[in-house]
């Protein structure tokens, strides 16, 4: 059996090289606020075997991206949650995640990057968010 599980986030000088910090979480994917204050990431676990495979979502945290303390942990409860997209408004207030539910229905919640919070979850499949307003990609 083969299992692939991320390892979290790890900070590197980039005139030395070495690594500086760490961060010990689930994570797989990140994306980086526009102000570089937050950065929200998501994991899963994959296992691969004969006969047996899995998936298994980690949920997703927002981290402050000076010391790598992790904000909020959310969806840690939902194992079948797939991720799709991550990313923030232009000015990096908000960040949002897409994933797909466990009856396969997209949605992309938003979160507060001040603190965390989730301030609304809206169905869709992808969102780009400008200054005072966003697209947001759905299918009925």
């Amino acid at each position: 059996m083969v299992t692939t599980t991320p390892t979290g986030i790890v900070r590197i000088d980039t005139e030395t090289w070495q690594v500086v910090d760490r961060l010990d979480a689930p994570i797989s994917d990140i994306a980086l606020s526009p102000d570089g204050d937050r950065l929200i990431g998501y994991g899963n676990s994959n296992r691969e075997a004969p006969n047996d495979s899995g998936y298994r979502s980690m949920g997703y945290f927002v981290i402050d991206a000076f010391d790598l303390t992790v904000l909020q942990t959310h969806r840690t409860d939902q194992p079948t949650l797939s991720y799709s997209t991550i990313g923030f408004s232009e000015a990096g207030e908000i960040g949002y995640v897409g994933y797909y539910d466990d009856q396969g229905i997209s949605k992309i919640e938003l979160v507060a990057t001040e603190n965390g919070d989730t301030i609304r979850t809206l169905h869709g499949w992808d969102l780009q968010l400008f200054a005072k307003a966003g697209v947001l990609i759905a299918r009925e």
